[in-house]
């Protein structure tokens, strides 16, 4: 439901540590799998009985278009607002 997908969230931020070399955090119930992106996280959380391998891979797809997928949102949301375009302005 939205109110978990929030508090897993909300608990990556206190989980994560920046001066650590690992990209995933292991609660009792989920798994972080993150990449720093600048001031960003990449971020899948999956349950604990996943194969990780399978997870760092949809990571790494993921981290591969994730470029593309952040400038087509910021070409269709302006500081906040819906802008006027079409799919081939994007493409």
């Amino acid at each position: 439901t939205r109110l978990r997908v929030e508090g897993l969230l909300s608990a990556f931020h206190k989980l994560v540590d920046l001066d650590r070399d690992h990209t995933f955090i292991e609660t009792e119930t989920v798994r972080y799998i993150y990449q720093p992106l600048k001031s960003l996280h990449l971020l899948v959380v999956t349950n604990k009985s996943s194969h990780m391998l399978d997870d760092l891979e949809a990571l790494r797809l993921l981290a591969k278009s994730g470029s593309d997928i952040v400038f087509a949102f910021d070409e269709v949301i302006t500081f906040g607002q819906r802008e006027s375009v079409t799919l081939s302005q994007i493409t």
